[in-house]
């Protein structure tokens, strides 16, 4: 279930963690066997070797309350963390389009 080949998870080259496939033909009950997995190897304390963000341990253990922000998104996608940053803190609204494209 965790290869990149099954095809349910991508690797992010920039930090080396594993994220959901967008693409994935696997139906939401193959997330819930890898979540029922997950769960059991740690609560038996079992290591696994996956590497997810901690964004993604947040949400496990946080669920509806896990506060997520930029700086989670910097921890396993800094290139676009950095882009959103840029476009918050891009002030000149006239060179706007120019900066950042149509």
């Amino acid at each position: 279930l965790f290869k990149e080949d099954f095809g349910m998870f991508e690797r992010i080259e920039e930090s080396r963690n594993l994220w959901f496939n967008k693409n994935s033909f696997e139906v939401n009950l193959q997330f819930e066997l890898f979540g029922t997995v997950l769960g059991l190897a740690i609560y038996n304390q079992v290591i696994l070797d996956v590497k997810f963000p901690s964004a993604v341990y947040k949400k496990l253990m946080l669920g509806d309350d896990a506060k997520l922000g930029l700086s989670d998104l910097m921890q396993f996608q800094p290139s676009l963390a950095q882009g959103l940053i840029a476009l918050l803190e891009h002030e000149d609204e006239a060179s706007f389009e120019e900066v950042f494209g149509p």
